[in-house]
C-alpha cells in the first residue's frame, strides 16, 4: 500500500518538475531569474 502510495507521488513530482523546466527555458531559463531575483 506504501508503494502504491509513492510511486504515483514521485511520478507527479517529476511531471511539475519537467514541466517546470521546459516552461523555465523558454522564459529564459532558471540562472537568469534566480539572477533577477537576486539583484532585488
Amino acid at each position: 500500500m506504501a508503494e502504491g502510495w509513492i510511486r504515483p507521488s514521485a511520478a507527479e513530482v517529476w511531471l511539475m518538475v519537467i514541466i517546470f523546466l521546459q516552461s523555465d527555458f523558454k522564459a529564459g531559463g532558471t540562472a537568469h531569474w534566480l539572477g533577477n531575483r537576486d539583484s532585488k
